[in-house]
């Protein structure tokens, strides 16, 4: 697996990718409403413009974040896509650890967006820790359909599944709170397994609007871990977190791992103004 951020940004009259490494932009198939495409190697993001609509995506190994912005036209029947994904190896150095130590490392993962109205989008969350015996996966996914209102093709649903390697056939405790706009807070425990354990990580950011409906998810989806004071952690990509210090633990959040509680609560859910931002 690569140790690499990569985005996608996609308008109804093209379809065009940036590769994170190299910066390839690829436009595939002819369209008739043109426009204009960029890439910035360095800070590993893309965008695209044209008559359809507008995207944006980024990934950023140093801080851990995505981020995505798709704005559409009422004439876009496919829609205006942007996704950023981060991916890179994993390895905790556990101080005193022997071959069959189970080890708790705590996970914070946030996501703050907003959709200009319920209908005609797509947005999709996905973290995955996967490693050795232990690991894990978190994906929240929300659909509008073209019909206003509640529909049977809408969606609102997440997956959350992070084993206890203490308690086979259970789950780790995590603490969840979402809304359908584009906002999530989870905290959660994920075990590692042995001396030196190594994570695959893979965390992705995805939206397709479509019709009109714009999606504003530049405000990003940060991951941060948690470590005890006898672990410590580098990756293969030698930048992933880098820019950033470690979580401070709020009051009580151990208290709430401790005790297996999942919480799941609604906020009530939002509607935003479309962003006016563009990168120059």
């Amino acid at each position: 697996m690569a140790a690499a951020p990569s985005t996608l940004v996609q308008t109804d009259d093209a379809f065009r990718t940036h590769a994170g490494a190299s910066g390839t932009v690829v436009r595939l198939g002819g369209g008739t409403a043109g426009g204009t495409t960029g890439v910035n190697v360095e800070e590993s993001e893309s965008w695209v413009s044209s008559d359809f609509g507008y995207a944006y995506a980024r990934g950023n190994l140093t801080t851990g974040s995505l981020h995505a912005l798709a704005e559409s036209v009422p004439a876009s029947v496919q829609g205006t896509g942007a996704s950023a994904v981060l991916r890179d190896r994993l390895t905790f150095d556990v101080a005193g650890a022997g071959p069959l130590t189970v080890t708790t490392i705590e996970v914070f993962w946030d996501q703050t967006g907003s959709i200009s109205e319920e209908l005609n989008l797509t947005w999709r969350s996905n973290l995955n820790l996967f490693s050795a015996g232990g690991g894990g996966t978190f994906q929240r996914r929300v659909v509008f359909d073209s019909a206003a209102g509640a529909s049977l093709f809408d969606v609102d649903d997440w997956t959350l599944s992070f084993p206890d390697l203490n308690n086979p056939g259970a789950n780790l405790p995590w603490s969840y709170t979402s809304d359908t706009a584009g906002n999530f807070m989870a905290r959660g425990l994920v075990h590692l397994f042995g001396e030196r354990p190594e994570i695959n990580l893979e965390a992705g950011l995805a939206l397709l609007c479509q019709r009109g409906s714009d999606c504003d998810f530049d405000g990003s989806a940060y991951l941060r871990f948690g470590l005890p004071g006898n672990v410590t952690m580098s990756s293969e990509s030698g930048l992933f977190l880098s820019a950033v210090a470690p979580p401070v633990p709020e009051p009580g959040t151990w208290a709430l791992m401790l005790t297996g509680l999942l919480g799941v609560a609604c906020a009530t859910r939002r509607s935003a103004a479309r962003c006016g931002w563009r990168p120059a």
